[in-house]
């Protein structure tokens, strides 16, 4: 068993850059009307992120799980996910309280922590 010690998030906002054409659906803050600077907006995303990281600290996922669900747009839709071992096809069901992904393929519920997903 290995224990974690660390994780990387990569965070990619798009901003002011309209149209984006990058071969996936993709949208800058501009093009829903927002407009903000990054220097704000990072004050923003590092301000929510200290926040957030305190609750989850203390009372793990299933401090911010309510409201992750919420905002999280991949309830009920198919998906595909590949994962190191296999690829897992089937609707995104739920999430569990660690935050993992619960897929409802043919053979079951399969529960994803790492993988590309792809709609």
């Amino acid at each position: 068993n290995q224990i974690l010690s660390g994780i990387l998030i990569g965070v990619g906002v798009n901003i002011e850059k309209q149209n984006l054409d990058c071969g996936k659906p993709a949208a800058s803050l501009r093009d829903f009307g927002l407009t903000i600077s990054k220097e704000a907006f990072l004050e923003l995303l590092i301000n929510n992120f200290d926040e957030l990281y305190e609750k989850t600290t203390i009372r793990g996922f299933k401090a911010i799980k309510q409201d992750f669900k919420n905002n999280f747009p991949y309830l009920g839709k198919d998906t595909q996910i590949k994962t190191r071992q296999e690829t897992i096809i089937g609707e995104v069901s739920d999430l569990d309280d660690f935050g993992r992904l619960l897929i409802k393929t043919q053979n079951g519920l399969k529960t994803v922590s790492l993988g590309d997903m792809d709609f």
